[in-house]
């Protein structure tokens, strides 16, 4: 699951709004917004400020750009960055974190 996926579906859910009433406010049909809650497609920037708009958060917020960290949303970005990567890449991304985390990485 994509950061728009989840984000899309939190802001769904905190403006108590369904499906069919996003694309009443936005103007795109709900067979588009079942495509981008699946993860088949993503918006182009016009559809993308549409649904912001509808739900009153911000476009770049709805992509993920403006992550606030705090434990959660660094939870879902990390298990999102996660799902998208080869089986090589997370045996290096591990491998990274063992690093990082190690005795040797510390400062004296």
């Amino acid at each position: 699951m994509t950061i728009f996926q989840i984000r899309l579906e939190q802001a769904m859910n905190e403006a108590g709004m369904t499906q069919a009433e996003l694309s009443r406010k936005s103007g795109i049909p709900e067979s588009t917004i079942s495509s981008y809650r699946s993860g088949l497609y993503s918006p182009r920037n016009k559809k993308l400020y549409a649904m912001a708009t509808a739900m009153n958060v911000s476009p770049s917020w709805l992509m993920g750009y403006d992550l606030e960290i705090n434990e959660n949303t660094l939870d879902l970005a990390l298990q999102s960055l996660w799902t998208e990567m080869t089986d090589d890449q997370k045996a290096k991304a591990l491998d990274y974190m063992r690093y990082i985390t190690s005795d040797r990485t510390k400062s004296t």
